[in-house]
């Protein structure tokens, strides 16, 4: 089985605070994220992390990728380390935006939503909000397929499921992640969450 996750921020004290998450600190939010991931994935699964893993140090990394079941790859994020010190740290893999099959659909993977339509540009321009500006030049060009991102948290311009976008952070999902057969029930019309 496959499974999809994305910003779990490990050790990032700060991702408390800006993504109201509802813990006292770093070490009851990593904890209750493994108890999340480990309740559903077994030993055998394959889990994509699309990015922003853990702010915590090599060690940290290590350590909390060692309690966590399933084979790891990697979407490389914003905030992770050099893919060679994520491979060391116990990712079997790492890689930028890809895509994969899955139940006959072409699907890519990717840390960042597709990039913004000029439309959609616009009106986060009027709005203020120009953050979106800062990794363009990492976010893929819209097409007909779907995409599985993370990096957008539960900031006033978030979503779960949008334009042909699904947006795995595990601030949008009670942090847990997400299941291949939830990703091709929403792909094909059929998810009721």
């Amino acid at each position: 089985m496959k499974w999809f996750i994305a910003d779990t921020h490990f050790y990032h004290k700060r991702a408390i605070k800006h993504n109201n998450r509802p813990f006292k600190d770093i070490h009851e939010m990593n904890d209750y994220i493994v108890k999340q991931w480990n309740a559903v994935i077994k030993k055998t699964d394959t889990v994509y992390v699309l990015g922003d893993f853990s702010w915590g140090n090599q060690k940290q990394i290590r350590d909390i990728l060692t309690r966590l079941h399933g084979y790891k790859i990697l979407i490389y994020g914003n905030h992770d380390k050099r893919a060679w010190q994520m491979i060391r740290a116990g990712f079997k893999d790492v890689r930028e935006n890809i895509y994969i099959n899955l139940n006959g659909h072409k699907v890519y993977l990717s840390h960042y939503p597709y990039y913004p339509t000029w439309l959609v540009r616009l009106k986060l321009w009027w709005h203020g909000y120009d953050k979106w500006k800062k990794y363009t030049h990492k976010q893929m060009r819209r097409d007909d397929h779907w995409l599985i991102h993370g990096h957008i948290h539960n900031n006033r311009h978030a979503w779960k499921i949008k334009d042909k976008q699904i947006n795995v952070g595990v601030d949008q999902w009670n942090f847990k992640p997400v299941s291949e057969k939830t990703i091709v029930e929403i792909i094909e019309g059929r998810y009721r969450g």
